[in-house]
């Protein structure tokens, strides 16, 4: 993950996944992007993201 010094950051699905559903390292993830200046992420980060989340909901039914 980032480091204090670091001005950007490269995001990927399961970072978000994490910090959404609230992991163990949620807050150190969240943190990191809300310091990085710039933020960069896959084009189909959303979509991937959107599954992720889909999947999960379908575990709890």
């Amino acid at each position: 993950m980032a480091t204090a010094s670091t001005s950007k950051l490269v995001l990927d699905a399961s970072a978000v996944v994490r910090i959404i559903e609230g992991s163990q390292n949620a807050a150190v993830m969240h943190d990191a992007v809300l310091a990085a200046h710039l933020l960069l992420a896959p084009d189909l980060m959303l979509t991937e993201v959107a599954n992720a989340l889909w999947r999960l909901q379908q575990r709890l039914i």
